[in-house]
């Protein structure tokens, strides 16, 4: 990183502002909490199956977040609040994601949203 990067890059910090995460990190986040998606299904799966997994192997199959420490980690931890945040605001209208509909809901949405379709100010995100 050459000089001014690093400048702007820390004023960026010290003023509050994040960078937004890199792409293929915002992929290897979505994998991770992926993978604990399915260990937590297989976990309670199991338990309403009346095979439990021990406690102590259910707790270190736990998602037990990233390392605050380290600038990399603790930028994609930012990205998880970012994502919990945004799915929880989701959940208020849960009664309608889970209603059935009588019209075709993808006629709404007639192409992918991209990422250039977002302007936000002062949010991780990808």
């Amino acid at each position: 990183m050459d000089y001014f990067s690093t400048v702007v890059n820390n004023w960026y910090q010290v003023a509050g502002f994040n960078t937004e995460l890199p792409k293929h990190d915002c992929g290897r986040v979505s994998d991770i909490l992926e993978m604990f998606r399915i260990i937590t299904y297989g976990i309670d799966h199991h338990s309403k199956n009346r095979t439990p997994v021990e406690d102590k192997l259910a707790f270190e199959l736990e998602f037990q977040g990233f390392n605050h420490n380290d600038p990399q980690e603790n930028h994609m931890a930012s990205y998880v609040d970012f994502l919990l945040e945004s799915w929880l605001h989701l959940r208020a209208g849960e009664e309608r994601l889970r209603a059935e509909s009588v019209v075709d809901a993808l006629g709404k949405y007639p192409r992918p949203i991209t990422l250039s379709n977002f302007v936000a100010f002062d949010v991780v995100g990808c």
